[in-house]
């Protein structure tokens, strides 16, 4: 079938080109030399992936020039520049290649382009390595600190996963191969000064388990590196105030800022690389542009639909309507860790009530209950309904996942329900995928 739409996109050396629309796009490098999230195109080859207006689109970049052909059923924008990654593909080049281990953490405003940054930076490094004699020996990780978006696992987790042979890129980064490690945090909102401490005590979590893995899977000689994508906090926490908190947790060797170096509005990384210097004078910092066009609204609901039904780039799941005793499940919340008890996170019990429908809820590996707020998740499902005459929850899981093979349940925190509760369409969307 011949697609309904056929363009010829040729870029200039140190050109780029942002692909906005709606529905499915195929990408074919004709000549030259194309680039997409750092990945090297290779010619001839089409490459698939699927836009979403205003939340997912792609960006294509050259340095020496070259053309592709772009197919698509539904008409699509192109919006041409001059390339902003011409400094981050230096620093990966000339900073990270020669270096046998290395830690960055990717920082910045929001909507500024920070996760294509970090994901660029792994593709960039298995690429310029690829075909070298120690190649073998380097391994790459990706701690995905934003639980607005998070594209490896799912919305409300932070999460660590090893990138082995697929690259991370639009529709492809949260495939259920990846197996990554998530700690749930109860919201999909960004950091806030109400529940930092929250936040940074599931970050500590997840960078612990990291290390810890590090030293048992990844011994020497091995060459670990690690790339942290954070979040930006929202307004009323300074992101001089937030980042400093993650990166004494993380004492990374290189910090990037994906903003201007020259924005006259912005001077918190000024105070940040200040304070920085003096606890480690080795760490270094370096600015990347922020994307020309970047999209406009978050993806929370685009990747927990993802997590639920898979993406067309992935595989397609389908989901296992389940009747469940309530007494086999314990329902809790988190609790603390905010501005009124910043000294902790716990939790605490809640009775099941017909109140808790269409909620998106995680099942905890934890064993006890003390072991909640420290222990990585096992899965999401969705509560269909409560029936408390029979003591019975409906509900709605991944049919990829066996997820209750636990039995503590944490609830999304009070502030967070409204953007982790489906709505009725979305609930009857996941009910058709349903597998007999």
């Amino acid at each position: 079938m011949i697609p309904k739409y056929q363009r010829r996109l040729t870029l200039s050396a140190g050109e780029e080109c942002t692909i906005a629309g709606n529905g499915p796009i195929t990408v074919t490098l004709l000549t030259g030399v194309l680039h997409l999230a750092g990945v090297l195109l290779e010619a001839n080859r089409p490459y698939s992936f699927y836009l979403h207006l205003e939340r997912e689109s792609i960006i294509l970049f050259t340095l020496e020039g070259g053309s592709a052909n772009v197919a698509s059923e539904e008409a699509v924008n192109f919006f041409r520049h001059p390339s902003g990654v011409v400094p981050l593909v230096q620093f990966t080049r000339r900073t990270l290649v020669p270096l046998k281990t290395s830690k960055v953490l990717v920082i910045g405003n929001k909507r500024s382009g920070k996760s294509l940054a970090a994901h660029m930076i792994i593709n960039l490094l298995r690429d310029y390595r690829m075909g070298k004699d120690d190649n073998a020996l380097n391994r790459y990780f990706l701690l995905d600190l934003n639980p607005e978006s998070n594209c490896v696992y799912s919305p409300g987790c932070v999460s660590f996963v090893e990138v082995r042979d697929d690259p991370l890129w639009p529709g492809s980064a949260a495939s259920p191969m990846m197996l990554p490690v998530s700690f749930y945090t109860g919201s999909v909102m960004s950091p806030s000064a109400k529940d930092v401490s929250a936040f940074i005590h599931f970050c500590e979590q997840l960078y612990d388990t990291c290390i810890a893995y590090l030293q048992e899977e990844c011994p020497a000689p091995q060459r670990p590196h690690i790339i942290l994508d954070a979040p930006s906090p929202l307004p009323d926490l300074k992101k001089d105030v937030f980042y400093k908190k993650i990166i004494e947790i993380v004492k990374p060797t290189h910090v990037v800022i994906v903003s201007s170096r020259d924005d006259a509005g912005e001077d918190w990384f000024t105070f940040l690389q200040e304070d920085i210097q003096r606890i480690l004078p080795d760490c270094e910092f370096t600015f990347t542009q922020p994307c020309s066009h970047p999209c406009a609204s978050p993806t929370t609901d685009l990747r927990m639909a993802e997590y639920f039904v898979g993406s067309p780039n992935t595989t397609m799941l389908g989901c296992s309507k389940l009747v469940v005793p309530t007494k086999s499940l314990q329902f809790v919340k988190y609790v603390g860790g905010d501005s009124e008890n910043p000294s902790g996170v716990g939790v605490q019990r809640v009775y099941p009530t017909p109140a808790l429908r269409r909620l998106v809820c995680a099942l905890s590996h934890a064993e006890i209950i003390e072991e909640v707020p420290l222990a990585p998740v096992a899965g999401f499902f969705v509560i269909c309904y409560v029936d408390e005459e029979n003591d019975e929850v409906v509900i709605l899981a991944p049919a990829a996942e066996e997820a209750l093979q636990r039995c503590f349940v944490v609830l999304p925190r009070y502030e967070a329900c409204g953007a982790l509760r489906l709505t009725d369409a979305q609930l009857a969307t996941l009910e058709e995928s349903v597998t007999v």
